[in-house]
């Protein structure tokens, strides 16, 4: 029995026998084993993970005995842990390359074709990997998904590749790169896989999990024939991976100019830019110094000039990378030589500062902008000098580089060359003109001083031989010697002053003595003494004093130095740091000690802190300790206002409060009105609260600066264990510091259950009121129900006014908490009680909070419903104005008067109406409100509802109002219709029996109003409900008279016809009555519109009657003229006579004769 089959049948019972025929090929022998692998193949595992019989056979490809075991129920997705990356006996099949057909079989038999090893490989990977193309074909057919999603896998490691061709092993690597198997052929150029896979279903554009498409894989590894085989199976040329490369960056970068050839023919985007980077495929080649595709690209239309997002076009990768010949390219394609990056670079200063003289050249052939500045930044020959590229300085001063150039920052070439210790360049410049010192004022600092900050000694010689004053300093007052101390440059300290430079030149407030002191540099120290140097100076200019930095970092050599020299050890400069806080902040005990020595302050405050107060702060617990032994004072307030012991007792460091507590700290000591002990008790520091009072801390002081107590911190923030020790040590349980507060009101107002049982067992008074508000109150407004009940339970009184003089059951109904509103009226709250100066009520409060449930409850537990506040709102006002409609819903229900009204005569109606809620509105008509209760101002709901243009409500009113019986006088409403066009409203109250022609005090009929506003459907909608257009207003217009500037011309139209007809017809019924002014009136209306012989006939007619001749006459005249047949007094008797006025026709044709 081999090896392997020997591990994968150990652990059955009757594996042995199994395997045995397994390895022997033996189906007859097998099949005598038929019943009792019948009775074993299904429980043949002693542990998950173990080997079944049909995974060995399987493994060995006994397709024989593989039907047989399935035939007897075999689990054909069992898994396995026998091998660590195999986990179905399918897997195991295709690792080594055994028949198709036992493959097939499984298939066929329900196995799982997307199954994973542990490693995360499917079967169609292994198949992939091991060459095994039919059973690739198979695994298609069965519903395999082409994906890779793997961990790293380490193929030279694993004992199933062994025996596999180099190019499957390939394959499997490439796998680990988080593609596709289709990814994977394609990257290591397998045509026949590819060819292979394409056809069996596989998308040829599904990405792996790195982002990259199968034909960008082939691009990227070079494989032409593969990228011709994708893109004519439909790949997607332009599909980017998730960095936005697509296929052609990847040919760009290879170098891959046929590949790039292909994709051209196809039409691919040579434009397309990569993501949020905006790098394009021609940065890319240029980059890389891939000329013949830059070349390539250019030709197909890529842009030139595309930049990225930081700015960079593609002749800045160019001339970084020193690729002349595509600079050449790029140039002779019209590159901008002047194109500026987000930080200001341009192509010359990033050729110039690489070194690459003959780029500098070409890109200043062609115009380059030689002295262009970064803004900030530097120009092209700056960038060069302190690059140390000297021939491109040569290059650059030859083509007129300005040599003293300075940049925004105020420095030129010769301070970079010279800080940059790049002496040739230095010398060049200094050769070709370049001034020492500019003396300058936009100088910030002179080259000079560059020199001493780089360090290198011949340099600064040979800037001093060429006129470089030692003592120059640029416009930021740096001068060479506090340079050269700041670098500790001692050769080029000795010559500066030994060529006599100030030894105590402030800069920016500091000496270079400071400067060494604080840098440590000792041997500088003493060089700049020895030279006179001052130990602090008599300037009130000087910020710090050099015994101040030393003591900053600890050089106790260099502080002996400075006492010896006279330093004074409690000198502040102008800062006001002293030595003594510095070192003191940073832990330097010696420093401190030697300072004291030579007669520091130990509690002199620096920058509103003792040096005690700091080294505790900063917990220097070495430097507390020198402190403390020297008597340091730990009761000094500092900057918060706090001891030192305040401070730890807030922290709970117990070990530095008992080194205060054993040097004397005051352990009473107020700060803020606050003891220590109140500080340890709020933060709930239990230790350090036992401490303090084991120490004679007091409970409290009774005193009048004493805000507030230590109990009423614990009771506050609920630390009961404290309470206790607080109580056990005498706490009064009803005192109060300054502040009020007393701790029965903090615990209720947190809800701390246990801390009110311990002080009511100590005496608290359980109704006495703090801050207008008792226990009860605080505990029921914040809503603890667990601690209302222990307070009612020990008998608080819930009746007791407080805040605003509610009661706790107002306030519990002002919470919605209707627990505790259930628990206060059980222990008999008063429901109805009220403070007489506002007259709240519990209900109110739950009316205008909104809670429902409350209503309900108080309501059905006898609250009175008309209960009014000081200004006269019930209830119902309060639910009404806050919109809560299902609260009014209820209160209706209850007995009250829905029509009261507030002091200032607001009733619930015309507060619903104020507020344009119709819902609201139709419950109280329901509820029959009075629709004609006027507010105080006089106004109707009617008159409210128009006003504020709440149109469904004024219709609501008018609805009802003709269900009440009301007084159909509701022109007011007809014209607020009309004039606000609102069809709908109109349409109600003309329903009413309102006349169309109502009008208001001016005259105005409701036409009249409708035509001001250019309404054109009221103006229809009146005019076919009957409205005369001949009634004229006050001013004596018309409604065709007053149109607006809206539709004037569309609303004119409409009016024309029958305004002409209604004058017509008013005209003829005067004329009949014998009201011939008014006839003659109404026809000069018509005759303006239509100029014609009838009504011309009929104005003469009544011209005549009147007695008016000529001018009936005239008519007459005008009417043949607009083709009457006959003129004259004929004219006026014939249309007299047909009018039936007689005898008037007869004088007219008597007149004739």
């Amino acid at each position: 029995m081999h090896k392997d089959m020997a591990m994968y049948a150990h652990s059955l019972e009757r594996a042995q026998d199994v395997a045995c025929a397994v390895e022997e090929k033996d189906a007859s022998q097998a099949k005598q084993e038929k019943g009792r692998l019948h009775q074993d193949v299904r429980k043949s595992r002693r542990q998950p993970g173990d080997p079944t019989p049909l995974y060995a056979a399987s493994a060995n490809g006994h397709r024989a005995i593989v039907e047989e075991l399935l035939c007897h129920g075999a689990c054909v997705n069992t898994s396995t842990l026998v091998r660590p990356i195999v986990q179905t006996k399918r897997h195991c099949t295709l690792r080594f390359k055994i028949a198709t057909d036992v493959a097939k079989t499984l298939l066929e038999n329900s196995a799982n074709p997307n199954t994973k090893t542990y490693d995360g490989r499917t079967p169609l990977s292994i198949a992939i990997a091991c060459d095994n193309m039919d059973v690739v074909t198979e695994l298609f057919k069965f519903g395999a998904v082409e994906t890779m999603d793997t961990e790293t896998h380490n193929v030279n490691n694993d004992p199933a590749m062994d025996g596999m061709s180099g190019q499957s092993s390939l394959l499997i690597l490439a796998a680990q790169m988080n593609t596709t198997p289709l990814g994977c052929a394609s990257k290591v150029g397998r045509l026949d896989i590819v060819k292979h896979l394409v056809p069996g279903g596989v998308d040829i554009n599904l990405p792996g999990p790195n982002g990259c498409a199968p034909l960008s894989c082939a691009v990227d590894g070079g494989h032409l024939d593969v990228v011709k085989e994708l893109l004519q199976q439909g790949a997607l040329i332009d599909s980017p991976d998730s960095d936005g490369w697509t296929a052609l960056f990847y040919a760009s970068r290879g170098g891959h100019f046929e590949i790039l050839n292909e994709l051209l023919h196809h039409r691919v985007n040579v434009t397309v830019t990569a993501g949020n980077s905006r790098t394009t495929a021609l940065h890319i080649a240029a980059d890389n110094g891939r000329l013949n595709i830059v070349q390539e690209l250019l030709a197909h239309g890529a842009n030139v000039d595309a930049a990225t997002v930081n700015g960079f076009t593609t002749l800045f990768g160019a001339c970084e990378d020193g690729h002349f010949d595509i600079v050449q390219e790029l140039i002779r394609h019209g590159a901008n030589v002047n194109a500026a990056s987000n930080d200001l670079q341009t192509p010359l200063i990033i050729a110039a500062q690489k070194g690459h003289v003959a780029i500098v050249e070409e890109l200043l052939n062609h115009s380059a902008n030689i002295n262009h500045d970064r803004g900030k930044g530097l120009t092209a020959l700056h960038s060069a000098a302190v690059a140390g590229q000297r021939d491109v300085v040569c290059k650059l001063l030859t083509h007129g580089a300005l040599i003293n150039a300075l940049v925004q920052g105020g420095l030129s070439p010769l301070y970079y060359a010279a800080e940059a210790g790049r002496f040739d360049v230095v010398k060049e410049l200094l050769q070709q003109g370049a001034k020492a010192e500019l003396g300058s004022e936009n100088e910030r600092r002179v080259p000079l001083v560059g020199a001493c900050m780089g360090g290198d000694f011949d340099l600064f010689i040979e800037l001093i031989a060429h006129g470089a004053n030692i003592h120059s300093t640029g416009s930021d007052g740096i001068a060479p010697l506090q340079a050269a101390v700041t670098k500790g440059n001692m050769q080029i300290i000795h010559e500066l002053l030994a060529r006599g430079a100030v030894v105590d030149v402030l800069v920016n407030g500091l000496t270079p003595l400071y400067t060494a002191a604080e840098e440590g540099f000792q041997n500088v120290v003493e060089e700049l003494l020895k030279h006179g140097a001052k130990v602090q100076l008599d300037s009130s200019d000087e910020d710090r004093p050099p015994i101040v930095g030393a003591a900053l970092n600890g050089y106790l050599d260099i502080v002996k130095i400075l006492l010896q020299h006279g330093a004074d050890a409690n000198r502040t400069g102008k800062e006001g740091w002293s030595a003594m806080r510095m070192a003191s902040q940073n832990g330097h005990a010696e420093v401190v000690q030697e300072l004291l020595h030579h007669g520091a302050q130990i509690d002199a405050v620096s920058k509103r802190q003792t040096p005690l107060y700091t080294a505790i702060m900063c917990n220097r617990p070495n430097v507390v300790s020198v402190l403390l032994s020297h008597k340091a004072n730990p009761d000094i307030l500092c900057e918060d206002g706090r001891t030192v012991l305040h401070t730890m007792s807030e922290n709970g460091n117990l070990d530095m409060m008992l080194l205060l507590l054993t040097h004397g700290a005051n352990i009473n000591a107020l700060a803020y009105g606050l003891t220590s002990l109140y500080t340890a008790a709020e933060r709930g520091q239990l230790n350090a609260v036992m401490l303090l009072l084991e120490h004679g801390a007091q409970v409290q002081l009774n005193s009048e600066h004493e805000r507030c107590v230590p109990l009423e911190g614990a009771a506050l923030f609920g630390h009961l264990d404290i309470v206790k020790l607080l109580l056990k040590y005498g706490a009064d349980t009803n005192h109060t510091g300054t502040d009020g507060w007393t701790p029965m009101r903090l615990a209720s107002q947190n809800g701390h259950v246990e801390i009110l049982i311990q002080l009511l067992c100590h005496g608290a008074n359980i109704d006495l009121e703090c801050k207008q508000q008792t226990p009860l109150f605080t505990a029921t407004q914040n809503g603890h129900l667990a601690a209302v009940k222990e307070l009612l339970s020990k008998n608080a009184n819930p009746d007791i006014l407080c805040s605003d003089g509610q009661t706790a059951l107002c306030a519990a109904a002002s919470a919605g908490r209707l627990d505790i509103v259930n628990e206060l009226i059980s222990h008999n709250a008063c429901i109805d009680l009220t403070h007489p100066n506002n007259g709240v009520t519990p209900l109110f409060v739950a009316s205008i909070g909104g809670h429902l449930d409350i209503v309900k409850e108080l309501i059905n537990r006898g609250a009175n419903a008309n209960f009014q506040k000081n200004t006269q709102e019930t209830p119902l006002h309060g639910a009404i104005e806050r919109g809560y409609l299902d609260i009014v819903q209820v209160l209706l229900k209850s007995s009250l008067d829905i029509n009261v009204a507030t002091s200032s005569g607001v009733t619930p109606l015309l507060s619903a109406i104020s507020i344009a809620r119709l819902d609201i509105v139709k419950e109280l008509l329901q509820h029959g409100v009075d629709v004609e209760l006027p507010g105080k101002d006089g106004k109707s709901p009617l008159d409210m509802a128009m006003e504020i243009e709440a149109t469904t409500i004024t219709i609501e009113l008018l609805k009802h109002g003709t269900q009440m019986h009301l007084s159909n006088d509701n022109s007011a409403a007809l014209l607020y219709a009309a004039m606000s066009g609102r069809l709908d409203i109109a349409e109600v109250v003309l329903e009413l029996g309102v006349s169309v022609n109502t009008t208001n005090t001016n005259g105005d009929t409701t036409l009249l109003l409708a035509c001001n506003g250019g309404n054109l459907e009221m103006i229809r909608y009146l005019l076919n409900s009957g409205a005369d257009t001949t009634i004229l207003n006050n001013d004596g217009h018309s409604a065709s008279e007053c149109l607006g500037q809206n539709n004037t011309d569309a609303a004119r139209s409409l009016l024309h016809a029958i305004e002409v007809e209604q004058w017509r017809e008013k005209g003829l019924a005067k004329l009949q009555s014998g009201d011939y002014s008014d006839a003659i009136a109404c026809f000069t209306r018509v005759i303006a519109f239509t100029k014609d012989k009838t009504d011309l006939a009929r104005r003469s007619s009544a011209y005549f009657c009147l007695g008016y001749i000529d001018l009936a006459l005239e008519d007459a005249e005008k009417a043949v003229e607009y083709g009457s047949p006959i003129g004259g007094y004929p004219l006026i008797g014939d249309t007299l006579r047909q009018l039936s006025l007689e005898s008037e026709a007869l004088t007219a044709f008597q007149a004739e004769n």
